[in-house]
């Protein structure tokens, strides 16, 4: 896969995820929840036979992190 498809893929994924969040913050029932959530969560996409394309979410203090790479200690791990 090339680095400029592993860009788009990750842009594409990145803003999904923050456009969910985004949504769910829009109603208050969802607010403790959203701000009390602590977790980290790898997402393996397997975009080829051999080869998967991880993201990383990391959620603290209501604060949502999403990154490239697949991180060593997680909470969550979906593929």
């Amino acid at each position: 896969m090339e680095e400029s498809d592993k860009k788009n893929l990750f842009i594409t994924f990145s803003g999904v995820i923050n456009a969910i969040i985004e949504d769910k913050r829009k109603n208050p029932k969802n607010t403790k929840l959203l701000n009390s959530f602590e977790g980290v969560v790898n997402l393996g996409l397997q975009v080829e036979e051999d080869y998967y394309f991880w993201l990383n979410l990391i959620a603290k203090d209501g604060n949502y992190k999403i990154d490239r790479g697949r991180l060593e200690n997680f909470d969550l791990e979906l593929m």
